[in-house]
């Protein structure tokens, strides 16, 4: 059963102080929401921009910018709207529908972030908060649940950063970003998948075991677990910027952070109609179980950003981005050197344009569009990676408070209905991702001090 790994699980680790609930709004798992400025824009122009403390996230060269210590708190709330229609046959052809709403749950993405100047060359900053994470949840019931039940990817990143101003117009950044994760992967038994391995058991011999009683009583329980598994694990990437004040109006950016492959320590049971045959062969009318642990490998991708800043007149600004993401570099689930689940991804572009209207000086609004490409191909689409090209639509604003500043936005995020089929499990899956929405609700403090 070559899918039992479709994604691997890599939740965040949590500390008492600080949590992060996974969901990913962009490309295959990469999560999207870093400031609540940005988001108000649909993050157009975040590598170029000196907003607030957040921007270091997006660039680490900005901090050479600031000449006060700047401390920026986000809290992004997500409510998605994921939907599967289709239909799911077991190997005697009887088909079923598997009809599935809301998959996703709802989630809290936090961002702190920490600018400082050192000196007039100098700067250093920290930022904690999560890159790539996700969360899908299916009612025990869904008719195709042995392809996805429950999974998350979560991850936190701790991330030092320090930039050097060249001159009075060029800074660079460099960071290095220490990331833990832990998580779990579940897939349950479906009336169609027991269907499914009864029949196959019930063929003659030879595996000793060619009649429907003896089949009936090794296949899983519908409803019963034929995947848990638990895996935890950390490691290290780097980052860099480049800024250019090119005018005191004129911005332009560009940002980079690696690729990493983060190894976990990952312990699964899954069942086995082999073993669970040879069991019956020898007498034991039973589900049979493996118990399995190893090194799983994610390999998260490389992201490169180029930005670009323009103001016009006294109250104008707008803002572009182009971000390319290296997918390609997913290619495969595998523990030590079983292989798994293919996955062969590919990379994804992300184009964003927005614009910022100063109303007072203690007052903004803004707006933005952006287009997210999928990174999943309709041949390698997954019911546990429900992910689509996507359109955002954002809008916001920032607020001026005797001590610091609000920001609040909200985007609407409008996925392509697309197909999705998947067969590797014995049953076969056919159906479509029908919507795949959500809404994000942003709000951040921001201080210089």
């Amino acid at each position: 059963m070559k899918n039992v790994l479709q994604k691997s699980s890599l939740a965040l680790a949590i500390t008492s102080a600080f949590a992060l609930s996974p969901h990913s709004l962009g490309a295959g798992f990469q999560v999207s929401e870093t400031t609540t400025s940005g988001m108000g824009r649909a993050n157009a122009g975040e590598a170029a921009r000196l907003d607030n403390a957040g921007v270091i996230a997006k660039n680490p060269a900005a901090q050479a910018f600031f000449d006060k210590q700047a401390l920026s708190v986000a809290l992004h709330y997500i409510e998605p709207e994921i939907d599967i229609s289709g239909t799911n046959t077991n190997a005697t052809g009887t088909v079923v529908k598997a009809d599935a709403r809301d998959v996703a749950p709802s989630a809290v993405v936090p961002g702190i972030f920490y600018a400082m100047p050192i000196n007039e060359k100098w700067g250093f900053g920290l930022t904690i908060n999560s890159r790539f994470g996700l969360s899908t949840e299916y009612e025990n019931d869904f008719t195709a649940s042995e392809y996805a039940t429950e999974s998350s990817i979560e991850s936190i990143y701790f991330t030092p950063s320090v930039s050097f101003k060249l001159n009075d117009q060029i800074s660079l950044g460099l960071g290095l970003s220490y990331i833990s994760g832990e998580g779990k992967l579940k897939n349950t038994s479906s009336t169609t998948l027991n269907q499914t391995v009864t029949a196959g058991l019930s063929q003659p011999p030879p595996n000793g075991i060619g009649n429907p009683t003896a089949a009936a009583a090794v296949s899983p329980t519908v409803g019963d677990s034929i995947l848990d598994l638990e895996a935890d694990g950390d490691g290290f990437s780097w980052n860099l910027g480049f800024l250019w004040r090119i005018t005191d109006n004129a911005n332009i950016g560009f940002s980079y952070f690696s690729a990493v492959d983060l190894d976990t320590d990952a312990d699964y049971t899954i069942y086995s109609a082999a073993a669970s045959a040879q069991n019956a062969a020898s007498g034991t009318f039973a589900p049979a179980y493996l118990k399995k642990s190893g090194t799983l490998t994610l390999n998260l991708p490389d992201v490169a950003e180029v930005a670009y800043t323009q103001g016009i007149g006294e109250q104008w600004e707008v803002s572009a981005s182009v971000q390319f993401t290296g997918w390609s570099s997913f290619e495969e689930i595998a523990v030590d050197d079983d292989v798994l689940k293919e996955e062969n991804w590919d990379d994804a572009m992300r184009y964003s344009i927005g614009a910022d209207y100063k109303i007072t000086p203690d007052i903004a609004i803004r707006f933005g569009y952006a287009y997210d490409e999928s990174a999943v191909s309709e041949e390698n689409r997954t019911l546990s990676i429900p992910d689509a090209d996507r359109n955002w639509y954002s809008f916001g604003g920032t607020f001026g408070l005797p001590t610091g500043s609000i920001d609040a936005a909200f985007t609407f995020v409008q996925g392509k209905k697309v197909s999705v089929n998947e067969d590797d499990s014995g049953s076969v899956f056919n159906g479509e991702l029908s919507k795949v929405d959500a809404y994000i609700a942003s709000v951040a403090y921001n201080i210089e001090f």
